[in-house]
């Protein structure tokens, strides 16, 4: 079974894009780091999200609680840590989709 990887398409110049091969992070003021894809034929960025240090602490915490619920051999135990991951999982969604929106906010 091979490894599927997502592509997207170049809105630019039509290349269909592997995004793992194209992912790149670019360093902001306050620790905030910008993750995005960049076109290796006409060199069109795109941004996939940002994040700041609170933001990468809730990520780290959400791998601990994957791989607590990996070692959980009562269902109720898996379930509770299902729960706390869908909740940890909204609440950045929400703190990421801020940020982005604060980012890419024009500043006079």
């Amino acid at each position: 079974m091979g490894t599927e990887h997502q592509t997207c398409v170049c809105d630019q110049c039509m290349t269909r894009l592997l995004i793992k091969g194209c992912s790149k992070i670019r360093k902001h003021d306050n620790g905030i780091k910008e993750h995005y894809i960049k076109c290796p034929r006409c060199k069109a960025e795109y941004t996939s999200f940002y994040t700041n240090e609170d933001i990468r602490r809730m990520q780290h915490r959400i791998r601990k609680m994957f791989a607590l619920r990996r070692n959980m051999k009562k269902e109720s135990a898996v379930d509770l840590y299902s729960k706390k991951i869908e909740a940890a999982q909204t609440k950045i969604q929400a703190a990421m989709s801020q940020l982005k929106k604060e980012m890419e906010t024009p500043h006079p």
